[in-house]
């Protein structure tokens, strides 16, 4: 005779996605890049190239790589902007 067949009382827990180190690293730089004005532009340069890679390469995260780009592109484009003004402000005469 065969042994009884047991069943485990506990099923294993579904595998979930965890997000990528990527996608968070987009987003935290994007969030810096709002935040600390001296160093935002190469942060948000930065929050911009990696949320691009996160997303090319299908990386779970998804929300957090757009996240990232999108605060990098408002940064970028505010201090851009910022850059411009004080370069204008500077070269008129009092």
């Amino acid at each position: 005779m065969y042994p009884p067949e047991y069943q485990s009382q506990y099923a294993s827990p579904a595998k979930q996605d965890e997000p990528k180190g990527l996608a968070i690293t987009s987003m935290v730089l994007g969030i810096v890049s709002l935040v600390i004005p001296f160093v935002g532009l190469l942060t948000a340069i930065l929050a911009i190239i990696f949320g691009a890679v996160s997303r090319s390469h299908n990386e779970s995260g998804r929300g957090m790589a757009i996240a990232g780009i999108v605060c990098g592109i408002i940064a970028l484009v505010g201090g851009i902007v910022i850059i411009i003004v004080i370069a204008v402000a500077a070269s008129t005469p009092s």
